[in-house]
């Protein structure tokens, strides 16, 4: 049975849509942080949440995409990236 907690927590997989903003800005390659922008390429198993809801949150992770970003109000967003560990973890225990 899906609460509207457990709702609202696999909403966070749709933060992976901001790694999508990259293919329209890209991040400058000489940016620092490539490593943490990897990371975006876990937002990808988010999309197994349609399939798999307890996956959902990992999309939330493809926001990292947007790490070191040139421009301020993106590499902001960045951060949102932090809230895919709290949904799984959320989910793991409920």
């Amino acid at each position: 049975m899906t609460t509207p907690l457990h709702a609202a927590v696999s909403l966070t997989g749709l933060l992976g849509l901001l790694g999508l903003i990259t293919f329209a800005k890209p991040v400058d390659p000489g940016a620092p942080g490539a490593r943490v922008r990897v990371l975006g390429l876990l937002g990808l198993l988010g999309l197994a949440g349609f399939v798999l809801p307890v996956l959902s949150p990992f999309g939330a992770f493809g926001a990292f995409g947007l790490w070191g970003h040139q421009n301020r109000a993106l590499r902001a967003l960045a951060h949102l990236g932090f809230l895919a560990p709290i949904g799984v973890l959320f989910l793991m225990v409920t």
